[in-house]
């Protein structure tokens, strides 16, 4: 299969780069030879991924779904508690993986888990810090709105921008 060329022009009409597309793929370059060698590695980078096949994994009782998609890895979560999620993206598997079950996490994690280390305990370890910050952000935004802090008020406090008064 060979990619069909393109040309992107500025104001003045002049180009100022090509592009070459295969189905959804398109690539650019300074020349037309090198937009089409881009846009062809990119199309046999997509095969190869197909290759690969798709993951299909569980934690804590939901599915994800990591699959070869057109760019890269993506991934599709059934939380059961919304009918699905999915998003295109252009990650390696691995960091599909790891970006899904992050999300999942997220997903189904709630203010009454106890214990947020033992919550994360089975998870990759690259992505367990990242999630602690994120519960521990989720409990002082719940904590300040307890005490009568409004969204943009919490915001500006949680991101070092403002103060809670003393004794609230």
């Amino acid at each position: 299969m060979k990619p069909t060329i393109g040309k992107y022009k500025n104001g003045k009409g002049r180009i100022v780069a090509y592009h070459a597309t295969i189905g959804p793929l398109q690539t650019q370059g300074e020349t037309p030879a090198q937009a089409s060698e881009r846009c062809t590695t990119a199309a046999v980078e997509a095969l190869r991924r197909l290759e690969l096949g798709t993951t299909i994994g569980s934690w804590q009782g939901h599915t994800y779904v990591v699959a070869p998609s057109i760019n890269g890895f993506s991934y599709w979560l059934d939380t059961f508690s919304r009918p699905d999620y999915f998003t295109d993206t252009n990650y390696s598997r691995e960091s599909a993986i790891d970006k899904a079950l992050f999300h999942l996490a997220q997903t189904v994690w709630t203010h009454e888990i106890p214990d947020d280390r033992a919550f994360v305990e089975t998870l990759p370890i690259g992505i367990r810090a990242e999630l602690l910050g994120y519960f521990t952000w989720q409990r002082e935004y719940r904590r300040l709105a307890g005490n009568g802090h409004d969204d943009t008020r919490i915001r500006a406090i949680l991101g070092g921008f403002a103060k809670e008064p003393i004794g609230a």
